[in-house]
C-alpha cells in the first residue's frame, strides 16, 4: 500500500523508506512536475554540408534544382550542372556517359525516366571500365538519391533523364 501511495504523490512521510547507509531521506516521486528539457538535449538541424545542388522539386517533365526549372535532361556532377541531350536510356553511348565522369565521382545514380528500366549492357561496361559503382532507379528515385549522398559528403554524379514529351 505504500507504494501506490508513493507513485502518486500521495505519501505520508511516515511511509517514505530511508537509506540506511546515511541520515539522507528518500524524496517521494511527484509525478506532477513536468519534466524540463536539459541544456545538452540533441537538436537537430538540416545540414547540407559542401551540397553545390540541391533538388528541390521533380516532376514528370521537370527539375527544379537550385530555384531553377529544367525541363531537359541534366548531368550533375560535385562540382557542375550539364545540359544532357538524352531523351531514353536507349540512346546512352560512351560519348553521352563521359560527362558523368567529370569531378571524380565515386559513383553514379542514373534516372532512367518515369519507370526504372536496366541500361544495355555497353552502359554497364563502361561504368565497369572506369570502376565505378552505378545505381539506376526511375529519375525520381534518382533526385532522392543524389540528395541524400549529396548531402552526405558523396561525391556523387548523377544522370537525369527528362524524356520529352511526356504528359503534364
Amino acid at each position: 500500500m505504500a507504494i501506490a501511495h508513493y507513485l502518486t504523490g500521495h505519501v505520508d512521510q511516515a511511509d517514505v523508506p530511508t537509506r540506511k547507509a546515511s541520515n539522507i531521506r528518500a524524496r517521494p516521486l511527484n509525478c506532477q512536475t513536468p519534466l524540463k528539457p536539459k541544456d545538452n538535449a540533441v537538436k537537430l538541424h538540416l545540414n547540407l554540408g559542401d551540397q553545390r545542388f540541391l533538388i528541390q522539386n521533380y516532376g514528370e517533365t521537370h527539375i527544379t534544382l537550385n530555384n531553377q526549372r529544367h525541363t531537359t535532361s541534366l548531368i550533375l556532377t560535385p562540382e557542375q550542372r550539364l545540359d544532357w541531350l538524352v531523351n531514353d536510356v536507349s540512346q546512352l553511348t560512351d560519348e553521352l556517359l563521359t560527362p558523368l565522369l567529370s569531378d571524380d565521382p565515386e559513383l553514379i545514380v542514373l534516372g532512367t525516366g518515369h519507370k526504372p528500366c536496366i541500361p544495355s549492357p555497353a552502359v554497364m561496361r563502361f561504368f565497369a571500365r572506369h570502376g565505378l559503382g552505378l545505381e539506376f532507379v526511375n529519375t525520381p528515385t534518382a533526385c532522392r538519391i543524389y540528395n541524400i549522398l549529396a548531402s552526405e559528403g558523396r561525391r556523387v554524379g548523377c544522370g537525369l533523364i527528362i524524356p520529352t514529351g511526356a504528359a503534364s
